[in-house]
């Protein structure tokens, strides 16, 4: 007998890679979010949670935009923290989540294949997703709405922020 892995339902969006590529979808949606700001930033190599923190504390404390942090980063950290920016520009310019995550998915696949034993599944449940989305609009109450109440863990967040991240 040949196993059957069903991936679907609720569980697949508990999956450590779709709740990756819907960190930067929820960043951009819900900016407040610090969770899924810190999971998309961790995202990139070398960029560690302490890093990430000091990134969200000069974001969120002292105002300044994702552009004005980038030269105080260590040197090393710069270019990666610019792609970041990159790919959090390409989902807010996105027309649809759909268009959204195949912009994610141009750097996030590269992270699959180092970070993952089964990087092909992945990306292959990631495109399943890009599919199931179709041409959903990005601005869909229902998406947004499901998006913003849950957190990077899953759970439902106690509070909706508004505000937006500027990079410029």
């Amino acid at each position: 007998a040949l196993p059957i892995f069903i991936r679907g339902g609720l569980r697949f969006f508990e999956q450590i890679h779709i709740k990756d590529v819907l960190s930067y979808i929820k960043t951009v949606v819900n900016p407040q979010n610090d969770l899924s700001f810190k999971r998309a930033l961790c995202l990139e190599r070398g960029i560690g949670r302490g890093i990430a923190q000091r990134i969200w504390k000069e974001l969120s404390q002292n105002g300044k935009t994702l552009t004005e942090i980038t030269p105080t980063l260590p040197k090393r950290l710069q270019k990666k923290f610019i792609e970041f920016i990159h790919i959090i520009e390409a989902v807010k310019k996105a027309e649809s989540p759909r268009q959204a995550i195949e912009n994610i998915l141009k750097t996030y696949r590269n992270y699959c294949q180092f970070t993952f034993d089964n990087p092909d599944d992945r990306i292959s449940d990631l495109e399943e997703l890009v599919k199931w989305l179709k041409d959903l609009p990005l601005s869909n109450i229902l998406f947004q709405t499901w998006v913003l109440t849950k957190n990077s863990r899953g759970k439902p967040r106690s509070e909706e922020h508004t505000s937006e991240l500027q990079s410029h």
